[in-house]
């Protein structure tokens, strides 16, 4: 979100503690809109992680109008950490990802609408493909569309329900 001073007084401002990225996060609506939260939150130890889709088209938006212009534009890193999921000990489970499921389908709805609008969106690459490790909390927490059983990786992995939401999202809409 915008600073409290507004964009452009911040960066007019390099002694503005947001200076030079001149952006703050919250994870609450301003208590003038009711101070709810933003979303569902992720997995604990990604607490500073929540769905917040709506907000895709505005930043893109911004994104295109600041610095891109005409430019194409490649979406980078998105993703969401299902919580709780390392606490899951039956693989059914761990592959029914709702709030992950969720939260790529409202991305990738968001970007599209952003680009039926007129921003230059060529691509977007999901954080992560795979459970991985994390360098905050190591292989606790999991963004991973496709599930890695860390005490064998040899073992055969599975795709997570959310992968099949975000790769719905390319067989529906990518040009041909």
């Amino acid at each position: 979100m915008a600073p409290d001073g507004g964009i452009a007084a911040c960066i007019a401002n390099s002694s503005n503690p947001l200076y030079p990225a001149c952006a703050n996060s919250t994870f609450i609506y301003s208590a003038a809109d009711g101070g709810w939260l933003i979303g569902p939150a992720a997995d604990p130890l990604a607490n500073w992680l929540y769905k917040a889709t709506e907000w895709v088209p505005p930043f893109l938006y911004y994104i295109k109008d600041t610095w891109a212009k005409d430019l194409p534009i490649a979406v980078s890193e998105f993703g969401f950490a299902e919580p709780r999921e390392r606490e899951k000990a039956y693989l059914q489970d761990i592959l029914f990802d709702p709030i992950r499921s969720s939260y790529f389908h409202d991305y990738m709805r968001a970007i599209l609408i952003a680009l039926s609008e007129g921003v230059n969106v060529v691509g977007c690459l999901a954080w992560s493909y795979v459970d991985n490790f994390e360098w905050a909390s190591a292989y606790g927490v999991r963004f991973g569309m496709q599930y890695v059983n860390f005490s064998d990786p040899a073992l055969p992995r599975y795709y997570k329900a959310s992968f099949f939401e975000y790769k719905n999202a390319f067989d529906v809409y990518q040009e041909k």
